[in-house]
């Protein structure tokens, strides 16, 4: 997928937990209706951080339906038992505590410069490349198991394209916002972004851990991107 728009940009968008709602209100106003009138906004709870090298995540709660083993009605009463058999599964193999987290928490993690990893309405790798200071290319793959039930496979895909899929509701407003920034960017005097929400005064910036609304794993990724720029450190460390 290429796209107006400096590559850093995809990165920032990945790890910028609070977004969402704002950007994506057509989703969040989707799930509202999808899901019996719930307050989806209202539901999310969760903490970013850094892990070092630039490396950063942010998990959080949201009661939006995981294909993984968090089963909601519009997913369909057939697949309920099926999806509760894959959450007994996981509790057998990694115990009760560690298979909540992984069944009902979402996540995307930024592997330091460029790889992101979203576990959140399905699983995907994307990876973004520069081909101009103002452009970039992006490649998506969406991941599922080997040999999944048919059914399962469905709810999956169908979860997946319906927010990140290409013409789901988040992409397109993400790729269109990237072009909007640029051109803002490229008609405005320079300035300075400023990611210190929720930043401690003794904070370690690579490995800050701070509400998901904060900007911990933010700062991740800037500070190890200067860290490099600046001869510091390399991408070989």
């Amino acid at each position: 997928m290429l796209t107006s728009g400096n590559w850093k940009l995809l990165i920032e968008n990945s790890y910028d937990a609070y977004h969402g709602p704002s950007l994506h209100r057509s989703y969040f106003e989707f799930l509202d209706t999808r899901l019996a009138g719930q307050n989806m906004v209202a539901t999310q709870k969760g903490q970013g951080f850094g892990l070092g090298n630039g490396h950063g995540a942010f998990e959080i709660e949201l009661k939006s339906g995981r294909p993984v083993a968090q089963w909601i009605p519009p997913f369909g009463e057939e697949s309920k038992p099926r999806i509760e058999a894959v959450k007994r599964r996981l509790v057998e193999r990694l115990g009760a505590e560690r298979a909540e987290r992984v069944a009902e928490h979402q996540r995307n993690l930024i592997i330091f410069p460029n790889l992101v990893i979203n576990d959140n309405l399905g699983l995907s790798v994307r990876t973004v490349y520069p081909t101009a200071p103002d452009r970039m290319s992006a490649y998506i793959w969406a991941l599922g198991p080997r040999n999944e039930d048919p059914l399962l496979r469905k709810v999956r895909l169908d979860n997946y394209l319906t927010f990140v899929g290409p013409g789901g509701f988040a992409t397109p407003d993400d790729f269109e916002a990237f072009t909007l920034c640029q051109r803002g960017n490229d008609h405005a005097p320079a300035g300075w972004s400023d990611i210190s929400k929720g930043m401690q005064p003794d904070e370690d910036l690579l490995r800050a851990r701070a509400d998901f609304t904060d900007e911990a794993q933010m700062r991740a990724w800037w500070t190890q991107w200067d860290r490099i720029i600046a001869g510091a450190d390399n991408l070989g460390t």
